[in-house]
């Protein structure tokens, strides 16, 4: 009777995960980082002008940033790719220019579904930034990456560096790191864990999500035990 509530509340979750975005990936990944909305065609314009002077400008590179973002939209991955490899070859470009370039190509190997690619491209990605909170992200994405790759050990690796990372405890990543944790080391986590955070009031609005990681480290362990 247990079991059979768990894979209840577990179908209840997912279905409701699907419903809040229906285009969710199996992947909880790249797509994860919102992209900025396509500018109007007025700013299209001003974008392809600014590029033709070439001069590098911070400027400049946002406006390379929008247009190789449109390349991608219309699968012009090589495109987009050999545009940003061209680019990153010029000394001139500053580390938060990096950022930003390395950040397109990881949109095109997620999008291209290569994820040992996009694994390699988001560590540029994270080299190359300074904000502690997009490098949490950056590395909570490399630790999803690596879970669908079935890598467990460098998986935890990266969430366990998550946690560690100098930033907000009450953001909803620090609590989807702790349970993706939960479930690779489903032997360290018994029902008194998801309780204790079941019963924290900034977790209110995440009840569903927990329950979710609850049922599942109880139908992992389940399985363990049959085996």
């Amino acid at each position: 009777m247990r079991v059979f509530l768990c894979l209840r509340l577990v179908a209840h979750y997912m279905k409701k995960k699907k419903e809040d975005d229906p285009h969710q990936s199996s992947l909880d990944s790249f797509s994860d980082i919102k992209l900025p909305s396509m500018p109007d065609l007025d700013k299209l314009a001003k974008a392809d002008k600014l590029i033709k002077q070439n001069d590098k400008s911070e400027l400049w590179i946002e406006a390379f940033y929008w247009k190789t973002l449109i390349n991608i939209n219309l699968e012009q991955f090589d495109t987009a790719i050999s545009s940003v490899n061209k680019l990153l070859k010029d000394d001139a470009i500053s580390n938060k220019s990096k950022q930003k370039l390395y950040s397109l190509k990881s949109e095109v190997y997620y999008k291209k579904k290569d994820y040992n690619k996009l694994i390699e491209s988001l560590k540029n990605t994270f080299k190359n930034s300074i904000d502690k909170d997009e490098l949490r992200r950056y590395k909570y994405i490399i630790g999803q990456t690596f879970l669908s790759l079935k890598e467990k050990d460098s998986a935890s690796t990266y969430f366990k560096d998550v946690i560690n990372i100098n930033a907000s405890k009450f953001s909803d990543i620090y609590l989807d790191t702790e349970l993706k944790i939960s479930l690779i080391n489903n032997n360290d986590y018994d029902s008194n864990y998801f309780k204790k955070k079941l019963n924290q009031p900034r977790n209110y609005l995440s009840k569903g999500k927990i329950n979710y990681y609850y049922a599942k480290n109880f139908i992992i362990k389940e399985d363990l035990v049959k085996s």
